[in-house]
This record gives C-alpha cells, sequence and structure tokens, in this order.
C-alpha cells in the first residue's frame, strides 16, 4: 500500500489530474498509513530518501580473520558516507574495536573507510553497505605499506657493500656499492614489526626492528673487527 501511495504521488507530479474524489479517497489513505506507521509527509514525497525504520549501526573494524579479530581499540575513526543523501559521518572506534552511528534508516547505502594516523585502510573502499535491522556490519581493514623494508649498511661512516641483511634467515639481500638494500615480504610474512638483522664477515652483527608501515628506512651501524 506505501508503494503504491508513492506511486500515484509521482504520477501526479508528472502531469495527472486528480478529481475530487480520488483526493479524498488518496487523503483518507494516507491518514491511515501514516496513523499506522508514524511516518510524515515528508517521507513520502521525498522519493530519494529510503523509507525504513530509524535504527543505530554498530561497524566492527576486523582483520583477515573475520568480524571477531578487532585489529583497532580507542584508534582512529571510522568515516561513512550515506549513499542516498550524501551526508558524512564520523565516529570513533572505541576500547571495543567498534564505530557506533545513529540516525540512520534501513535500506539506507553507505560507504565506509577508516582514518587512522598509521595506514589502515578497508580492504573494499568503494563497496556499498545496506543498512538492516540488525544494526551490525563488519568492516574488514588492513595496515598497508608492511611488504617492503629498505634502508642502508655503514661501517667506519663509510657504505657497506656485500653485508647481508636478512628477516628469519629466509628473506634477505645484499647491499650494494653504495650500502643500499631493500627487501620484499610476502602478504604470508607480513607484519607490522620485523626483526632484521645485518652482518658481513669481519663486521660486528646488528639487529633492529623495523616498522615496514612507517616507510621509513632502516639504517645499520657495523664495526670493523679488525
Amino acid at each position: 500500500m506505501l508503494k503504491l501511495f508513492k506511486d500515484r504521488v509521482a504520477k501526479n507530479k508528472g502531469g495527472q489530474q486528480w478529481s475530487g474524489e480520488k483526493i479524498a479517497l488518496w487523503v483518507s489513505i494516507f491518514a491511515t498509513i501514516v496513523g499506522v506507521t508514524g511516518y510524515t509527509l515528508k517521507d513520502f514525497l521525498d522519493t530519494k530518501k529510503p523509507i525504513g525504520e530509524i535504527t543505530a549501526v554498530t561497524v566492527f573494524v576486523h582483520g583477515q580473520k573475520g568480524c571477531v579479530d578487532l585489529i583497532l581499540r580507542e584508534n582512529g575513526f571510522v568515516i561513512m558516507r550515506v549513499e542516498d543523501t550524501g551526508e558524512t559521518k564520523k565516529e570513533a572506534i572505541t576500547d571495543k574495536g567498534e564505530a557506533k552511528f545513529s540516525g540512520l534508516r534501513t535500506g539506507e547505502k553507505v560507504r565506509l573507510q577508516i582514518d587512522f594516523s598509521e595506514p589502515y585502510r578497508a580492504i573494499k573502499p568503494d563497496s556499498t553497505y545496506t543498512v538492516t535491522a540488525e544494526g551490525s556490519i563488519c568492516l574488514e581493514a588492513r595496515l598497508e605499506n608492511l611488504h617492503r623494508i629498505f634502508g642502508r649498511v655503514i661501517a667506519d661512516d663509510q657504505p657497506l657493500p656485500g653485508a647481508i641483511v636478512f628477516i628469519n634467515s629466509v628473506l634477505r639481500d645484499t647491499t650494494d656499492e653504495l650500502g643500499n638494500y631493500e627487501i620484499q615480504i610476502p602478504p604470508g610474512q607480513q607484519q607490522q614489526e620485523q626483526k632484521v638483522t645485518a652482518f658481513k664477515p669481519g663486521y660486528t652483527q646488528q639487529t633492529l626492528t623495523a616498522l615496514p608501515q612507517t616507510k621509513q628506512d632502516l639504517s645499520f651501524k657495523l664495526k670493523n673487527l679488525k
């Protein structure tokens, strides 16, 4: 009945003339619907805005292990853009790893993104999510720039070519003539922190902690043992 009423209104906007009898009939129907649902005249005439119950939505920011793998707690924000109205909402991620939004309607389409100083990003930033009566959305996110560690090895304030730089004795690179190295990390071994070691026979060995998401170089200073 609700759809039928809106269809009739839309047709009337196109120029169709109603008789007094038809007007009286639809006014009566409208009054009945309003009395039962509580919708306003604006809700009926606004064809761009979905008709649905007002609800709250909780967005769970999770990792690759699923919705219970909450990877951010009291860090960053979730930004929500309501597709139908263009409205943008921003809510902080709580200590429970969730962001709560209010004033939404079931049936609305929204897009979600992460706002945090470290490069956390939604896996599918172009996806749309439908607001449901259940009131929850699982948003998968990940920390970017974990695929690469780079830097320089020096000894006695000079570049040290031929030094071995490695992670877990598996991923490694050898420094060039300028002492530079770069290690590419496959997806299965990417982490927020990596222990990196540099050594060369005749020199001290040094192990440092890399934070690849910062995109900052990791440089080593070895000492000549001779």
